[in-house]
Order: structure tokens, then C-alpha cells, then sequence
């Protein structure tokens, strides 16, 4: 009977813990390299295209549809503008927030509720959800990149940093609050440039 050349019963307890490390530092890595290259891609030359938000948010949910969590979540949209933009973008950025909800949802079934308001030049958005929140005063600082709560290593802390890199590039402001220590809600604006109301099929 052949064996292994590092056969594993041969391995000490602390050969096997310093293994296991090499292991997940590896996919650490493979993670923050993949992070990295999303959040270059994401392009500050976007296009000027009409983009339904109702379109966008749709798409977003359906991308999350294999998440473990999204089963039991239920999505509160109300009629959505039409504004101008990147719509590859605008779906990245509702998805990694509608992302960030799912992995911090608790036990009971998640809301996710989705509100705006136009100004005069933009328009205000707030995405709430009632998941356990970031128990972290500094809480803005999870919008810059490998800032993450917890400690999964399948999470380098990118998600919400494309998210404001690309409500930058639509000449928005992007930030976080917690929710009466419950739950968070993200604000952002994005410019209007909007050349219709909203859609009368909606």
C-alpha cells in the first residue's frame, strides 16, 4: 500500500494548526486580490445613459437569489426614478448594499426598505434594515477598503468602498448610521440629470 509523502498521522498538532493558517491566509489573499480588482474596475468615465432604478433594484435582488439568507428576506421598494448614470454600476452598488444586509441579518427574517427623496439637484436615498447593525462609533469607516465587522475571511471589507467610489462617480455622497442600535441604514445622493418623471407603468 503506498503512502503519502507527508503522510498526515505524521504532522504534529502545532504542524497542523500552522497549516490550517497557511490555508486560510491563502484564500484571505485570493479574496483581497478578487476585492482589489472589482474596485479598480469600477471606472470614473462612466456613461450617461437613462437608467430605471426599478430595473437596477430588480436586478440587484435577482443576483442575491442564491444567497443563504435571501429567503427570508422581504424587500420594501416604492416607485423608483429614472435618472442618468452607469447601470452596471448602479446595480453593483445596490447589490453590495442589499449584500451587507444579508450577511449581518439576524435570525428572524430580514426587511430591507428602500425610500428617497429629490432635491433640487439630486436625490437623497436610504436603504434601512433591521439585521444586528455595527456596533463600531466610527461606523463610517467601514466605506473604506479591507474595513470589515467580524472576522469571516471570506470578507476583505470591499463591498461598501465600491459602493462609494461609484456614488463618487455619480457625484454623490455616501454614509452610514446605525439604527437604534438595531440594524443600519446607508445614505447616499446621486445626481438627477434626469430627463423624465417617474415611470408611468410603475
Amino acid at each position: 500500500v503506498s503512502q503519502s509523502r507527508y503522510p498526515h498521522d505524521k504532522l504534529t498538532v502545532e504542524e497542523m494548526g500552522f497549516l490550517k493558517n497557511v490555508v486560510i491566509n491563502a484564500q484571505k489573499m485570493d479574496t483581497m486580490l478578487v476585492g482589489m480588482s472589482r474596485y479598480a474596475d469600477i471606472h470614473g468615465d462612466i456613461k450617461n445613459d437613462l437608467v430605471d432604478l426599478k430595473d437596477v433594484i430588480n436586478t440587484a435582488i435577482q443576483h442575491l437569489s442564491g444567497h443563504p439568507h435571501s429567503t427570508n428576506a422581504i424587500y420594501i421598494v416604492p416607485p423608483m426614478p429614472i435618472i442618468r448614470g452607469s447601470k452596471s454600476q448602479l446595480i453593483v452598488l445596490f447589490r453590495n448594499i442589499f449584500q451587507n444586509a444579508l450577511k449581518h441579518s439576524s435570525a428572524s427574517s430580514l426587511t430591507i426598505e428602500v425610500s428617497w427623496i429629490e432635491r433640487e439637484q439630486h436625490i437623497d436615498f436610504t436603504i434601512k434594515d433591521n439585521g444586528v447593525g455595527i456596533k463600531d462609533d466610527n461606523i463610517n469607516n467601514y466605506l473604506k477598503i479591507f474595513k470589515k465587522s467580524g472576522n469571516r475571511h471570506e470578507d476583505v471589507g470591499m463591498g461598501l468602498a465600491i459602493c462609494k467610489k461609484i456614488v463618487l462617480n455619480h457625484g454623490g455622497e455616501m454614509s452610514i448610521r446605525n439604527v437604534y442600535s438595531k440594524g443600519l441604514a446607508i445614505h447616499f445622493t446621486l445626481l438627477t440629470n434626469r430627463l423624465s418623471e417617474l415611470s408611468a407603468m410603475q
